[in-house]
């Protein structure tokens, strides 16, 4: 149980430090426009909430914010395809979401953590002794890491304003507990046996004690998040200082515990003497290191690798099923296809709409499309691209679908409202066109 505390306690760390009140991403023009310009093609008059996606209605996105996102990536896929620097949004690296949620990497490794505390406290339940002077203390930190954990899943399933102060306030706790106990353990503040049958002056010292620093860590919680509740802006940096003093002296005092037995500043154990040390007492220093490094890697922070993991999930690429990719243009498998083997194409030019993309991108599209058809193997088949709310465009970079029809039922199912116009009209629009050309 001891290492799992050390680890954790660190761990919260990874999920507060990197935050900023506001980015160069969100500030930029470009990306103001981008939003500007989706707004007005998209949200106009109000998106109807049945128009996103189920799995985004249940987790709060709005259509302003679907546009956030989808210009965030725009503008990310071109500094990417130019070489240029990878800009936060509104305090954060882009992500790809998944299932309304922002970021699922880090959603599934809180929840790996609750279910490690979850597994911790059924053990310190089972095989510690009631009568054991510290198992209270041990489970109710299991307790409240499972909150922070929960409450990480939530905030990075959907950061909102509120979701953001309950897994910050929640983490403080489990961070400031985990000094707490630390400091009820090596200093053997906690009630024993012996001290409830005799009332030495010993044990009433020991008991003021325990109670004065259990009103100091009560008072610290309570006067941070009071601190960070009134201000009108919330102060992440305070936020990231105060955890981090919080932590690292946690681990400073296992690092003292770990000391060699000649240099040993606290006693271990009760009844002991301060010499003794036991084999197990190196693995806090371990963990103690490690999640300090980790900590300070984190300080350093980078772009998140494939935009999945970062600093406190892992790198990696685009999470695509890349079929082939050119100078010009990327070829991928759709993660939502309405039939098996449903391409996309993507012009590396960023642009909402077909017609304002370079001829070179687009002269090379229908050749593609007709090696993905005739890779796929099939008879039927349907090209399309959509420009426009109104014609069906979601995704507001121009993309081109390569769409199997196996049979009736899958593939691309098309209404045509089919009309037949005089043919004086029909003369009139031509000359309009040609006119134009």
């Amino acid at each position: 149980m001891l290492m799992k505390n050390v680890i954790s306690c660190l761990a919260f760390l990874l999920t507060l430090v990197s935050s900023t009140q506001a980015s160069s991403g969100d500030r930029a023009e470009d990306f103001r426009s981008c939003v500007s310009l989706c707004e007005s093609r998209t949200c106009e008059g109000g998106l109807p909430a049945i128009s996103l996606p189920l799995a985004m209605r249940l987790t709060g996105w709005t259509c302003i914010d679907d546009c956030k996102y989808q210009c965030m990536h725009l503008i990310t896929d071109r500094a990417i395809q130019h070489g240029t620097r990878v800009q936060q949004y509104y305090g954060k690296w882009p992500f790809w979401r998944f299932a309304g949620m922002q970021e699922p990497a880090s959603v599934l490794f809180s929840l790996f953590n609750l279910m490690a505390h979850a597994a911790g406290a059924r053990k310190l339940q089972s095989r510690v002794p009631d009568g054991h002077p510290i198992k209270k203390y041990y489970l109710l930190f299991a307790f409240v890491s499972m909150n922070a954990w929960i409450w990480s899943a939530v905030f990075h399933t959907r950061d909102l304003p509120t979701t953001e102060k309950l897994d910050y306030f929640s983490a403080a706790a489990a961070i400031l507990y985990a000094l707490y106990y630390t400091v009820v353990r090596l200093f053997h503040l906690y009630p024993t046996e012996a001290s409830h049958l005799t009332a030495s002056h010993g044990s009433s010292l020991k008991s003021s004690t325990l109670v004065a620093w259990t009103i100091v860590c009560s008072c610290a919680f309570l006067g941070h998040i009071s601190y960070l509740t009134l201000l009108p802006r919330f102060d992440y940096t305070y936020n990231m200082v105060f955890n981090l003093i919080i932590g690292l002296a946690h681990n400073l005092l296992w690092l003292c515990y770990s000391l060699p037995p000649r240099l040993s500043l606290i006693r271990r154990y009760a009844g002991r003497p301060k010499s003794y040390r036991p084999a197990h007492a190196a693995k806090p220093a371990i963990f103690a290191l490690l999640t300090t490094a980790a900590t300070a890697l984190e300080l350093f922070d980078f772009p998140p690798w494939g935009r999945i993991i970062d600093a406190h999930s892992f790198e990696g690429e685009i999470p695509s099923f890349k079929i082939l990719e050119t100078n010009l243009n990327y070829v991928f498998l759709d993660i939502g296809p309405v039939a098996e083997g449903h391409t996309l194409i993507i012009p590396k030019y960023h642009s909402a709409r077909m017609d304002e993309v370079p001829d070179e991108y687009l002269a090379e599209i229908l050749p593609l499309a007709k090696k993905i058809a005739k890779a796929l193997g099939v008879v039927d088949y349907n090209i399309l691209q959509n420009n426009g709310k109104i014609a069906h465009q979601h995704v507001f970079h121009v993309h081109f679908h390569v769409i199997p029809k196996p049979n009736e039922k899958e593939g691309l199912i098309v209404g045509w409202p089919r009309v037949e116009p005089p043919k004086e009209v029909l003369a009139k629009k031509l000359e309009e066109i040609i006119s134009k050309l």
